[in-house]
């Protein structure tokens, strides 16, 4: 594959609102216990320090078997400059899976699990524009529970996650 060379901006996403990373949020939790999960999904996809161009179509909060929920996020990691290198890549999926973490594991939310999928755009041999998934990180309350949050970074998100997977572009 071969990466596509644009450059990061401001990205108006009408679930999200605004510019992505302005790391505010536009109004105050929902009352409904599996809209605030969404609404702490895209305040952490929002945070300064996450690299999330767009915020995919696809945020989903359903209820599991128990009382808790499972959730998970689509979304397209940025892309900083036309040279940069796939470890970068990594690092922005990990930064921007740390403060998704962080935003919803530190609510009294009952979240089962939260799964994180990004993808980058691609334009192959052919020319055909595609989005390709580079990271899944997967990470359940229990585990959630264990971290304090505000002690690491994103550099321990693959020793933490209970599911970890990259693949370069």
């Amino acid at each position: 594959m071969i990466r596509r060379r644009y450059l990061a901006g401001c990205a108006g996403v009408a679930a999200v609102g605004g510019c992505l990373g302005s790391g505010e949020s536009d109004s105050s939790p929902p009352e409904d216990p599996r809209e605030q999960v969404g609404h702490y999904i895209e305040e952490g996809a929002n945070n300064d320090g996450a690299f999330v161009e767009e915020v995919g179509d696809i945020v989903s909060v359903e209820a599991d078997s128990g009382d808790g929920y499972n959730a998970s996020l689509e979304c397209e990691l940025e892309y900083r400059s036309s040279d940069q290198p796939d470890s970068a890549y990594e690092e922005n999926a990990n930064w921007t899976a740390y403060y998704v973490f962080k935003s919803v594991f530190e609510q009294d939310l009952d979240v089962e699990q939260l799964l994180i999928t990004a993808y980058v755009p691609t334009v192959d041999q052919q020319g055909s524009e595609e989005d390709t998934v580079i990271s899944e990180i997967m990470m359940t309350g229990e585990t959630a529970a264990e971290i304090t949050w505000d002690n690491i970074g994103a550099e321990e998100i693959p020793a933490n996650a209970d599911q970890y997977s990259f693949d370069p572009v």
